[in-house]
């Protein structure tokens, strides 16, 4: 979470809020700012303007004349709290793709903001975690040495090895079947094919 924002209250005007921009661009060079956070007095957070929306107003207009006449802008912000843990806000992200998102204390005050860029290894990390998951490895062993890497996956291959096992058998059961329909021999790897990837989907 990143403190340096820029913020108006409803009855400042855009005039004041352009100054204000110039004032924190110069103090924050190196802070990108798109996105103009709208509070009350309490600095309690009342809507999200984006910069190029503003410019379509005159520099007269309060901030709260223009969330009255804007249609761009959330009547209810979408907000996380100091508290919230990091898979929901990764989730949030990704449901409604953000690219900004304020963060409330507890006092449903304006504390801070969370960018797309300040979790985007966060979401790199959390696909790798799962598709480890998937193969039946684990991430603090693959890192770790190669012997670690082999041991988390041995356990994996043995089960799949034995689920393998049961289904040759299985298979073995019906051999006179098969001799005689060849047809069932052709369509059994399509029909492994299949349930593959019905696992993966289904794992996902």
């Amino acid at each position: 979470m990143k403190t340096e924002m820029l913020t108006a209250e409803s009855k400042e005007t855009l005039a004041q809020v352009k100054q204000k921009l110039r004032v924190f661009r110069k103090e924050n060079p190196n802070c990108p700012v798109f996105k103009l956070f709208v509070v009350d007095a309490n600095q309690h957070l009342l809507a999200i303007l984006h910069f190029t929306d503003l410019m379509l107003f005159d520099d007269h207009e309060t901030m709260q004349e223009i969330m009255d006449k804007a249609t761009i802008h959330h009547c209810k912000p979408i907000s996380v709290h100091v508290t919230t843990p990091m898979e929901k806000v990764i989730q949030l992200f990704e449901d409604y793709d953000l690219s900004i998102l304020p963060v409330l204390n507890d006092q449903d005050q304006l504390q801070g903001r969370i960018v797309f860029e300040d979790i985007y290894d966060l979401i790199r990390l959390q696909e790798q975690n799962q598709a480890l998951r998937m193969a039946g490895a684990n991430n603090a062993a693959e890192e770790e040495s190669l012997e670690s890497a082999r041991q988390a996956r041995l356990r994996w291959l043995f089960i799949n090895l034995s689920a393998l096992c049961i289904a040759a058998y299985i298979v073995s059961l019906y051999q006179h079947t098969i001799e005689q329909l060849v047809a069932l021999a052709v369509l059994m790897p399509i029909v492994a094919a299949l349930g593959g990837n019905v696992g993966n989907q289904a794992a996902r």
